[in-house]
């Protein structure tokens, strides 16, 4: 029996021999793949509480505990939905770096056009993937507006955990010492979340700042041999390792990840040049994913899948097209909300 590429588990399989994307802040925080099996999702989002015990009389046995510390929101992940075309034209028309004299038929140029279809919706749908990622991470929430949606997915970061250094305080001031900051929000985030901040992500001109304070090159070059090193180097997923502090246990990266914003249609990078992000690997994240729902042609009903990518195709006669359509609703969630603090330094 002839496979059917347009089938739902043919264009699946697709899609996992594709070649992983750069996603760096995705990667690194929200390797946690949660799928649900409904539309809607319920998120845990932990606040920092560690009361300690209290000693108690044999005669009253035990104190009642409160739960808290914690509290679930529900919220509905945005629908993401792109398709794309393949007419017969397309079919008999030679691909782009194809051989001008290829014999190759119109189904084999199909089956090369599914792959590279997919890619690219695919790919698209990782950039916005990542977009959400740094939103919540560095504003610690997700605003989502698009053609008939507008919502507003705010995870309550403590306004605490949202800093601007005023004058005379930013690091390209003179006098100023970057790492001090970075120990006091270190502290900061031991005492909300009693998690230890452990990496540092820099934009573009914040980085730029940090490694030419004197005061930071003074440590790192002291620490040199033993507890620091200042040694940017490439990373395949897009990030720069600036370098480390190990007295303090924390790497330094700069992110150079760029999107088009569709407003502007400007190249936009990921992460907010003047800003930074303090973090704690060991912070609770997910990257959630709810249900799709699509028509089934086959049983003519509707059918829910619960994936982090859900493939469809129909074809159309006027005029003779293939339709392939790439659907997902993810939404990442920082549970350790608290885990994170992010600041304006220049």
């Amino acid at each position: 029996m002839a496979i059917d590429m347009f089938e739902r588990r043919t264009m699946l399989a697709a899609l996992e021999s594709l070649p992983p994307k750069r996603t760096f802040l995705k990667d690194l925080f929200f390797n946690n793949v949660i799928t649900s099996n409904t539309e809607k999702i319920d998120v845990d989002i932990y606040k920092g509480n560690q009361k300690m015990a209290a000693f108690v009389s044999p005669k009253v046995g035990s104190i009642t505990v409160k739960k808290e510390g914690w509290k679930t929101e529900t919220y509905t992940p945005p629908l993401i939905g792109l398709d794309d075309v393949t007419t017969a034209e397309d079919l008999l028309t030679r691909s782009i770096g194809e051989n001008v004299y290829s014999s190759k038929s119109p189904q084999e140029r199909a089956a090369e056009l599914l792959l590279r279809d997919m890619a690219r919706l695919d790919t698209m749908i990782e950039i916005r993937e990542e977009w959400m990622c740094a939103k919540a991470l560095f504003t610690g929430a997700v605003d989502v507006s698009g053609e008939g949606v507008s919502q507003n997915i705010d995870f309550g970061m403590s306004n605490t955990h949202k800093i601007t250094l005023g004058a005379g305080a930013k690091w390209t001031d003179t006098g100023v010492n970057p790492l001090t900051n970075i120990a006091t929000w270190k502290t900061l985030i031991a005492k909300d979340s009693f998690l230890s901040a452990d990496i540092c992500i820099m934009g573009a001109t914040a980085a730029n700042a940090f490694i030419n304070n004197e005061k930071v090159k003074e440590m790192l070059d002291i620490r040199n041999i033993d507890l620091g090193v200042i040694r940017p180097q490439e990373l395949p997923s897009g990030a720069k390792y600036i370098g480390s502090d190990r007295l303090s246990g924390v790497d330094y990266y700069t992110y150079e990840g760029y999107y088009v914003d569709p407003t502007t249609g400007l190249q936009t990078p990921f992460v907010p040049d003047s800003q930074v992000l303090l973090a704690s690997k060991s912070a609770r994240t997910s990257m959630m994913y709810g249900a799709v729902t699509l028509a089934d042609e086959n049983t003519k009903s509707l059918l829910t899948y619960a994936m982090s990518r859900v493939p469809d195709s129909w074809v159309s006669k006027k005029p003779a097209a293939r339709f392939i359509q790439l659907n997902s609703r993810p939404l990442p969630v920082p549970h350790d909300i608290d885990g994170f603090v992010v600041a304006t330094v220049v």
